[in-house]
């Protein structure tokens, strides 16, 4: 037992490797020297002053049931979430929204503003429009609201603002496009062109 406050441990023959006790704070390992574990490819060291690694051949494995990472968390290898396959969630918060981005693992959906329920892909809410979902037609795609609901596309004043329609044999075989520098709609399309109305007008409305 040392009793010092500032007791210092030494090891090896010349003592390269130091154990420092600081009264009140831990234990400190000296210089940049490592605390090693089986064939020690597996450690924990000071790199420097203001970094520790934390290092393994395969696999680090934190048991807690919350981490929290204090400053900005940087990945230069990737990340996969639940790749296990688990009903395991990923929810991002903004300032004034708990669920900015979710992706519901059991629902096997992506939700932009709220938790996602409908359609099979990406769902985009502001509020509930009451309907029990989508076309099953036209579900990879859902934008719902509970009141005036839109898409935008802002383009340059003088470019276009295009939806291209596509196959295995041509990736724009039909388009509907909107020319800024002329202020030009156009629609496209390989064979003809229909416009179904049912007990409805159809109104075309030229000024000029």
């Amino acid at each position: 037992t040392l009793i010092s406050d500032s007791a210092v441990l030494g090891f090896g023959a010349d003592k390269d490797t130091t154990l420092t006790h600081t009264d009140g704070t831990g234990l400190t390992l000296n210089s940049t020297n490592k605390l090693c574990f089986n064939d020690a490819s597996q450690f924990i060291q000071g790199a420097s002053a203001t970094v520790l690694d934390i290092a393994a051949t395969d696999e680090i494995e934190l048991t807690a049931t919350l981490i929290e990472v204090v400053g900005r968390l940087e990945v230069t290898g990737g990340v996969i979430f639940n790749e296990a396959s688990a009903d395991v969630d990923f929810r991002v918060e903004s300032n004034g929204n708990a669920n900015m981005l979710v992706v519901n693992g059991g629902g096997d959906r992506v939700g932009v503003g709220a938790d996602p329920d409908m359609g099979v892909g990406l769902h985009i809410k502001s509020g509930d429009c009451g309907a029990g979902g989508p076309n099953a037609g036209g579900d990879e795609l859902v934008v719902e609201g509970s009141g005036n609901t839109g898409i935008s596309i802002m383009s340059g004043s003088s470019s276009n603002g295009t939806i291209f329609f596509g196959d295995s044999g041509n990736d724009a075989i039909g388009s509907i496009d909107y020319d800024h520098a002329d202020n030009d709609f156009n629609i496209t399309a390989e064979g003809t062109i229909m416009v179904n109305l049912s007990g409805g007008f159809l109104t075309i409305n030229n000024a000029g």
